[in-house]
């Protein structure tokens, strides 16, 4: 725990000095997101969930700047499932946590009076881990439908002895006032996560695809005002 705590602290540290010498800013971002699985293999309901991170940015030209950020996000879905095969549906409450690593354009486009910014987002993001974790641990027996998998089958990365890699296209819009900075973005899924599904479908034409998307809202505060 306490080499973690001094290797993020090295990061930190290293990152404000980095981005300084773009001309650009350090800071911390907290938010909330509401995450989706598309998929033929689950049938699924979002939950908001939420993200903590770190955000350096550097000054590309007037009114353009790139943040860099690496955060940990905690999703959280319901899927639907049932105790026994002939048991009555019901809601199966799952949690995924991911270490992401957007890279996101911001471009302003209305300044008010030199202190409210109005932008527009794009980017992308790398995004670490895909596991769906149950909550409730007595419900570890359970079936998920539609095609009666099991919730440690959604337990990618433990079952395949390694970290999951995936990628989002990301676009949104932000506000800055100061120091502070809000944004809502929309992370959409490049990559087909369940590409490292530990199983296969019996069923013929069923094919275990699918892509993940979610909303993310933050804010950021900024140690210092930069350039800006």
């Amino acid at each position: 725990m306490k080499k973690n705590i001094t290797v993020l602290l090295f990061f930190v540290l290293s990152s404000n000095v980095t981005f300084a010498q773009f001309g650009g800013r350090f800071g911390f971002t907290a938010g909330v997101t509401n995450f989706s699985t598309d998929t033929e293999i689950l049938f699924s309901k979002s939950m908001p969930g939420f993200s903590l991170g770190i955000v350096g940015t550097a000054e590309i030209a007037d009114n353009l700047e790139l943040l860099v950020e690496f955060n940990y996000s905690q999703h959280y879905l319901k899927l639907i499932g049932r105790e026994t095969p002939e048991s009555t549906p019901e809601d199966i409450k799952f949690k995924m946590g991911n270490y992401n690593i957007p890279f996101i354009f911001n471009y302003n486009i209305l300044n008010l009076k030199n202190d409210l910014l109005f932008g527009i987002q794009l980017g992308a993001s790398a995004s670490l881990m895909h596991e769906m974790k149950l909550t409730d641990i007595s419900k570890e027996d359970y079936y998920l439908d539609p095609y009666y998998l099991k919730p440690s089958d959604l337990e990618f990365d433990s079952t395949n002895g390694q970290i999951s890699f995936n990628a989002f296209a990301v676009m949104g819009v932000s506000a800055s006032y100061e120091r502070f900075m809000l944004n809502f973005r929309y992370f959409k899924g490049i990559t087909d996560p369940y590409r490292q599904a530990p199983f296969y479908i019996p069923v013929d034409g069923i094919e275990v695809k699918g892509k993940d998307n979610y909303y993310n809202f933050t804010l950021i505060y900024f140690l210092d005002n930069g350039g800006w």
